[in-house]
C-alpha cells in the first residue's frame, strides 16, 4: 500500500513516517532544501516539490497513486512564520491543489491535521460540535482548510476526515517548545526561562497522536472531525514541576521572562468521547508516562542543549 505524507519532516509527520516505514511504501512530499534531521535512518521515498506548484504535485500524485494520504504540512505555527500571504498560500492553496491532484485516483483515505486552536478558547472540554472561533491568522487558515475539506467530503462523498490536534509533545519536538525547553534546561543545570505559570494545555504524547491518525485513516467515515487530545488539562507550572521532579533538579524556573503570545487559554481540554466511541481510540500514555519516555530519549539519543 502506498502512503503519501505531506509535512513529513515535521514533528508529527516524522513520527508517522517512522511508524509506517516497516509496513507500508511511504512517500513524502518535501520542500526543496528540507531539513531531514528527524528522518535520519528512516526509509521513505522523497518527492521534492512545492505544494503550491500544482503541475509538479499532480505529476507526483499520478506517479505514486497513493491509497492513503496524510496532509500534515502547514506554515505559521512558529512565531517566526508571520507572513500572512504565505500562511494562506501554503496552507489553503496547497490543500486545494492536493485535492485537485487526487481527483481520478482511487485513494481510500485522506486525513488532514487540523489544529485545536481552530475552536478558540472556551471554559469546558471542547467537543467537535463547538463553534469555530480562530484566535489568530494561522488557526484561521487551518479552519478554512478543515471547512473546505469537510465540504468536499460531504458534497462529493469523499473519504476525507479531519484530526484536530491538541498540544502534541515527545521525541524530536522543536527545541523552542515548552517540554524540550524544560528538559534541556534541567539537563544543563539551568533555570528554564518561561512566560506565565498559569497557561494551560491539553498535552497528547506523540505516539498516541500517531495512533489516532492511523485509526482515522482506517475508519470508513467521511467528513468527520475527531479531536486528538488527552482529555485532561495541565498548567505550565504543573508540567514544569513534573519534569523538574523526574530529573531530580533543585533549580526553579524563571517566570515572566519569555515572550507571551497575544492569546492564552485559561482552560483548554479536549472532549475525546467521539474518537473513543467511533474509532476505539484513546491515549495509552498518561502525562507522566509520556514525559518519562521523552526524558529518556533526550538522555540517551540527543546531546543535551541541542
Amino acid at each position: 500500500m502506498a502512503v503519501l505524507i505531506t509535512g513529513g519532516t515535521g514533528f508529527v509527520g516524522a513520527a508517522l513516517t517512522r511508524r509506517l516505514q516497516s509496513i507500508e511504501e511511504v512517500h513524502l512530499v518535501l520542500r526543496p532544501g528540507s531539513n531531514l534531521w528527524r528522518l535520519e535512518g528512516v526509509r521513505f521515498t522523497p518527492h521534492y516539490l512545492d505544494l503550491t506548484d500544482f503541475e509538479s504535485l499532480d505529476s507526483c500524485i499520478k506517479e505514486v497513486n497513493p491509497e492513503r494520504v496524510f496532509h500534515l504540512a502547514g506554515y505559521g505555527v512558529y512565531p517566526t512564520q508571520k507572513s500572512i500571504p504565505k500562511i494562506f498560500e501554503d496552507n489553503i492553496l496547497s490543500s486545494i491543489h492536493l485535492l485537485r491532484a487526487l481527483e481520478g485516483t482511487d485513494y481510500q483515505s485522506l486525513v488532514f491535521a487540523g489544529s485545536a486552536f481552530e475552536y478558540g478558547f472556551v471554559d469546558h472540554p471542547i467537543s467537535e460540535k463547538d463553534p469555530i472561533v480562530p484566535p489568530d491568522v494561522y488557526s484561521l487558515s487551518k479552519a478554512s482548510v478543515s471547512s473546505f475539506l469537510l465540504y468536499e467530503a460531504l458534497s462529493k462523498k469523499l473519504p476525507i476526515n479531519v484530526a484536530k490536534l491538541f498540544l502534541v509533545y515527545g521525541y524530536y519536538e522543536a527545541s523552542t517548545r515548552l517540554i524540550p525547553t524544560l528538559i534541556n534546561s534541567y539537563l544543563n543545570n539551568q533555570s528554564p526561562q518561561l512566560a506565565s505559570k498559569s497557561n494551560v494545555r491539553d498535552f497528547i504524547f506523540v505516539e498516541d497522536a500517531v495512533d489516532a491518525l492511523l485509526a482515522i485513516s482506517q475508519h470508513n467515515s467521511r467528513g468527520e472531525v475527531f479531536n486528538v487530545g488527552s482529555g485532561k488539562e495541565y498548567s505550565v507550572e504543573e508540567v514544569c514541576e513534573k519534569v523538574r521532579a523526574m530529573l531530580g533538579s533543585q533549580i526553579q524556573p524563571t517566570w515572566g521572562v519569555a515572550e507571551m503570545r497575544s492569546f492564552e487559554p485559561q482552560h483548554w481540554c479536549a472532549d475525546i468521547s467521539k474518537a473513543r466511541s467511533m474509532l476505539g481510540w484513546e491515549p495509552k500514555h498518561s502525562l507522566d508516562e509520556g514525559l518519562a519516555k521523552t526524558i529518556e530519549w533526550y538522555r540517551t539519543t540527543r546531546k543535551t542543549g541541542q
